[in-house]
């Protein structure tokens, strides 16, 4: 089982001015938060508009990095995909403060040297091709809606877009979508030539290093990741 923690800090701070805009009182601390706000926290994992979704495994070691984007190599193409998860809450140290996701990666699935697994709000990565004529990005049945943030991890040939940027996907078509730098923005002229990249979508909630697991073909591999609220 992987395990995080997420730490909820707030400070109030008061402010009583007179007339004359001229301070009469000012207050300033730390607050406490509630158990019950660290319960609807943790829900908000499995159940909001960006929640977890999915599962990634990857062959880099690199280390942890709370400004990482996406896995350092992510395992893709052939029948490599995330893996959805399932989603419960749990109770670690107060009633529901944790939310515990699990994903089962069966035979042919990630079979590689593995040492890095991801959270993700999106079960879609994988290799894209780039059409400078249309603007385009083509990735097969990619499924991904109009206002999803995507990366990429890589980005050969086409320019006018750059690697560990966020953007996010327009005109959303069968094999197809568009970039735009905000939610509903213009799309985003692709120039150069048309080229390939490597794509990942969704925001990364974990990542996290271990050491080498090497999945054979016939193996299958579950992934239990627990965040706790404290």
């Amino acid at each position: 089982m992987i395990k995080e923690d997420v730490k909820l800090k707030g400070q109030i701070h008061l402010v009583l001015r007179d007339e004359n805009n001229q301070v009469k009182y000012e207050f300033k601390e730390p607050q406490m938060v509630m158990n019950v706000a660290k319960a609807a926290m943790a829900a908000l994992l499995g159940t909001g508009t960006q929640k977890v979704a999915a599962i990634g495994l990857g062959t880099t070691n690199t280390a942890e990095a709370a400004t990482q984007l996406h896995l350092a190599a992510e395992v893709t193409g052939g029948t490599n995909a995330r893996i959805a998860t399932s989603y419960v809450v749990q109770t670690t140290t107060t009633t529901d403060d944790s939310a515990q996701f699990e994903a089962v990666f069966p035979a042919g699935n990630g079979t590689a040297s593995l040492v890095e697994a991801g959270l993700f709000s999106d079960d879609m990565q994988g290799a894209v091709t780039f059409q400078v004529a249309a603007d385009t990005v083509t990735l097969a049945s990619h499924g991904i809606p109009d206002g999803t943030p995507v990366y990429f991890s890589a980005i050969s040939t086409t320019t006018g877009i750059s690697i560990d940027t966020k953007y996010f996907v327009r005109d959303t078509a069968a094999n197809t979508f568009k970039l735009a730098l905000t939610v509903g923005g213009a799309a985003i002229d692709l120039t150069g030539a048309d080229g390939t990249g490597t794509l990942s979508a969704g925001i990364m909630f974990a990542r996290k290093t271990f050491g080498v697991i090497t999945k054979g073909a016939s193996d299958s591999l579950t992934i239990t990741w627990k965040i706790q609220v404290a």
